[in-house]
């Protein structure tokens, strides 16, 4: 899945809860986060937010 300037997706498309935040338009790199089965880690620049990743 990539999202951001390159692919022509908006990352807040496919992250809900990123519209108003500098993530909005993409970020650089993400990984999961070992102690959690369902949250990543987003990183753009020097910030990085902690996101719960769930099914509909």
């Amino acid at each position: 899945m990539a999202y951001g300037a390159s692919t022509g997706k908006k990352t807040a498309a496919g992250f809900p809860g990123l519209e108003n935040t500098s993530f909005r338009s993409g970020f650089q790199a993400a990984s999961t986060v070992p102690t959690s089965g369902s949250d990543i880690y987003l990183f753009k620049d020097s910030e990085y937010v902690r996101y719960h990743v769930y099914e509909d």
